[in-house]
């Protein structure tokens, strides 16, 4: 059985969404427990569970709405261009700014690199 070209590629752009936002929450985490323990030497480990659960999410979400908008952008100023047969596909310009954010929004929607 082989695997869909379409699902493999969300799969790595979701891993590489969920690797970003464990990284920046690892040093987010860090700094709030330093600071947070400046504060209150006694500061309770449920709080920074509750902030590292939330910091991940939020980053998440923001790093795929930046990837979103990186799109959006390329799209409407022309740095998304439309491949021909025998490959039908889009193309992001070398030129374009925030190019990976574009390709990744690009992998967390197939359906939108295969028009």
């Amino acid at each position: 059985m082989k695997a869909d070209p379409r699902m493999t590629m969300r799969i790595r752009a979701v891993f590489k969404v969920v690797l970003i936002a464990m990284a920046t929450n690892q040093v987010l985490t860090i700094v709030f427990t330093e600071i947070g323990r400046l504060i209150d030497p006694d500061l309770s480990l449920d709080i920074v569970e509750m902030f590292s659960f939330i910091s991940a999410m939020l980053v998440g979400f923001w790093f795929q709405a930046d990837a979103k908008s990186a799109y959006l952008r390329a799209r409407n100023n022309g740095f998304i261009v439309a491949r021909k047969a025998p490959e039908s596909g889009v193309i992001v310009r070398e030129t374009c700014p925030q190019r990976w954010l574009v390709q990744l929004y690009l992998e967390l929607n197939p359906s939108l690199a295969s028009q």
